[in-house]
């Protein structure tokens, strides 16, 4: 696809996806239109529950790609394209971030002597957006907030040394939400430099209400997962302060709330606003409380079956 080298300098290029043939489109040809730059790229995509139309958006753009089947999550899909990753740099990022032209070489330039760089990913605009999108495109991503606090930056726009790799290994692979925080705060505890690029901005399109809602749930769910796997690093919250918080969740949120949380201007009427708000604070404390409860996670039921493609490149 992008394939230009003077140096000897090579990156590859991973991208995870569950059935996201569209998303995946969209990330692989504003992959093929990044400026040049003095670097081989390869690009492989982690196609997470061999999805078909995951597999033929790949061989249109003759990228390599990685099957997994039953899917496995997206930090497992993640490591076993690691596997055939041959580049001095790794970038990651996710299907259906559309990548600015310049994003690529800025981002090498900004990484520098570091061995971890945490790029800034926004919501993209729409013209009627739901009240889930506009809450979405307010808050989604501080990705700098995750940087400064808790050190790490999402898996969607990230780029890291092998030699990193090498030394901390991939991602925590028994996670389906939160892998990418705990690969920061292991990188940090191992004392790698960590820097962040708040320009380009990548986008993410963004979710309508139910995909919106069940992120909330994996995110929490996962939270409790990675406190139960590594609980010397990530502080868990009780079941009592759960259920105190579950309890109060039922109560209307406060005009102020409401219009602290959506930005002013917004084209999402007040009633939507405020049922959104409500509702968004019953799920966070139901899945924060199953969270607190849940275990370990579980041995998956059945051993994926991985398979690698090379699909030649496409032309005209």
């Amino acid at each position: 696809m992008i394939t230009q080298r003077r140096d000897g300098n090579s990156i590859s290029v991973i991208i995870p996806a569950y059935k996201a043939a569209a998303g995946l489109e969209t990330t692989l040809l504003s992959l093929a239109a990044q400026q040049p730059i003095d670097w081989a790229i390869s690009i492989l995509v982690a196609n997470d529950g061999n999805d078909a139309g995951v597999t033929e958006v790949c061989r249109n753009h003759g990228v390599s790609m990685v099957a997994i089947a039953p899917r496995h999550g997206s930090y497992f899909a993640r490591n076993c394209a690691l596997k055939k990753a041959a580049g001095e740099l790794i970038a990651f990022i996710d299907a259906g971030i559309y990548l600015p032209e310049d994003w690529l070489a800025k981002a090498i330039e900004a990484l520098g002597t570091a061995d971890y760089l945490a790029g800034e990913v926004d919501i993209s605009d729409v013209a009627r957006p739901t009240a889930a999108q506009a809450y979405e495109m307010s808050k989604a991503y501080p990705i700098a907030d995750y940087m400064r606090i808790f050190h790490f930056g999402g898996a969607g726009n990230l780029i890291v040394t092998k030699r990193l790799l090498n030394k901390v290994g991939g991602f925590e692979h028994r996670l389906y939400s939160g892998g990418d925080a705990e690969f920061g705060d292991r990188v940090y505890r191992a004392g790698f430099t960590q820097v962040y690029l708040a320009e380009p901005v990548l986008l993410h399109p963004p979710r309508r209400a139910l995909a919106f809602f069940r992120k909330q749930f994996r995110v929490k769910i996962g939270y409790g997962h990675l406190t139960r796997l590594h609980s010397g690093r990530f502080p868990r919250k009780g079941i009592l302060p759960c259920l105190l918080d579950l309890l109060r969740s039922f109560l209307p949120p406060h005009p102020m709330y409401i219009r602290s949380e959506f930005p002013s201007g917004t084209r999402v009427s007040a009633w939507r606003r405020f049922l959104f708000l409500w509702a968004l604070k019953i799920c966070r404390a139901v899945a924060e409380l199953i969270g607190a409860l849940v275990l370990a996670p579980r041995p998956r039921r059945s051993s994926p079956q991985i398979e690698y493609f090379g699909f030649p490149e496409a032309t005209g």
